[in-house]
């Protein structure tokens, strides 16, 4: 079949999709069951947690739930959302170098979290 390059540039990522495939089942590979969770803490970490979802799903993992803007800053953001995630089997967390979002929500959740440092935002200081 034929083939087109998508570009996300929410995320930058470029990946192939057959012509004749809907945007709605665009992976081409088999479905991986389980649910991965991704979360991110502010709205400068947006890029790298939807690179990582959009990863999950090229990838075939059947049910990826997105959760954003849910920083410890604004704990009740996250508490409000807990329903969202808590029944992942793996949860990824996308937040600045500190480490707090990852460690609250390693305390809420049974599944494993994969804490996942930006460069952007609180706790980032290269100079």
């Amino acid at each position: 079949g034929s083939h087109a390059v998508q570009y996300r540039s929410e995320c930058r990522i470029a990946h192939t999709v057959s012509v004749s495939q809907t945007p709605s089942n665009n992976s081409q590979t088999e479905s991986i069951s389980g649910s991965v969770a991704v979360l991110c803490a502010g709205t400068s970490d947006v890029a790298v947690a939807e690179e990582a979802a959009v990863l999950l799903e090229l990838s075939g993992v059947s049910q990826v739930t997105r959760v954003y803007d849910v920083g410890v800053a604004g704990i009740h953001r996250l508490l409000s959302n807990l329903d969202k995630f808590n029944r992942a089997d793996v949860v990824i967390v996308c937040a600045g170098m500190d480490g707090a979002l990852p460690s609250v929500v390693g305390g809420l959740v049974q599944a494993p979290v994969i804490a996942v440092p930006t460069s952007v935002g609180y706790g980032a200081s290269f100079q």
